[in-house]
């Protein structure tokens, strides 16, 4: 794992590049996020933090789109690798997905402190979703018991493993 960021380092050096600008899908908690989105709105605060695993996956655009997405500018030293640095043209099939940016989370506890201006919600008329945060008492309230949200991919919204 070692060399294969060291090689990914190495391009990005060679190529002047020090951030790159990605895109995080969220596939579950959008609920909890748009209401702590709207809570952090309503009390003019300017980022939310939220918890993510130590290796992320990210995109360039909307390879999975979901109702829910966090763009941000990443510097390239979190970057463990891109697909497009992968050889895979030597292989019967594709080494990693087509697209795909794996991001170190480099945060001892794991959290992580988000812009609001890179979260966008693009539908919130699900109807799973109901919302709890509808003005500042809401807000108040809502955020007095927050902690990080949990993005793990690897479980669905009933918390079984997929």
């Amino acid at each position: 794992m070692k060399e294969l960021y060291l090689h990914t380092q190495q391009k990005f050096r060679y190529a002047g590049i020090e951030t790159v600008n990605l895109r995080r899908q969220i596939n579950y908690h959008s609920g909890e996020m748009i209401d702590l989105l709207k809570s952090a709105k309503l009390l003019n605060l300017s980022s939310i933090d939220i918890e993510m695993d130590t290796l992320n996956s990210f995109g360039e655009s909307d390879e999975y789109p979901k109702d829910f997405y966090i763009d941000m500018e990443i510097p390239v030293d979190n970057v463990l690798y891109c697909s497009v640095l992968i050889d895979s043209e030597h292989c019967s099939g594709p080494l990693v997905e087509e697209g795909e940016w794996v991001i170190i989370n480099k945060s001892p506890t794991g959290v992580i402190t988000i812009p609001l201006k890179a979260i966008h919600v693009k539908r919130e008329d699900s109807s799973l979703y109901i919302p709890k945060v509808n003005n500042t008492k809401d807000a108040e309230e809502f955020m007095s018991k927050y902690s990080p949200v949990y993005i793990n991919p690897f479980y669905n919204h009933k918390r079984e493993f997929v």
